[in-house]
């Protein structure tokens, strides 16, 4: 799967999970938390949607996990970890 294709659904995601519209600007490095609002609950459900769409189990007990605070940590850590 190419990098751009990623992006897309993540953005995708995102956007139906936050409700968030067009106009609201996500760049690769857009802090969830700390620009978007989302809280806990919000991140729980946000790495929900991204293992259903690639089909995928994100380890809990995995650090880098827990630290995933932008576009560019999910995709980063995708490429890394999983074959799309």
């Amino acid at each position: 799967m190419e990098d751009k294709e990623i992006l897309e659904k993540l953005e995708r995601i995102l956007r139906d999970q936050l409700e968030l519209d067009e106009t609201t600007e996500i760049t690769l490095d857009t802090n969830f938390r700390k620009e978007l609002g989302v809280d806990s609950l919000d991140e729980y459900e946000l790495l929900y949607e991204v293992e259903d769409e690639f089909n995928i189990s994100l380890p809990e007990y995995d650090e880098r996990v827990t630290e995933i605070r932008t576009m560019r940590d999910i995709a980063d850590y995708l490429k890394q970890n999983y074959k799309l």
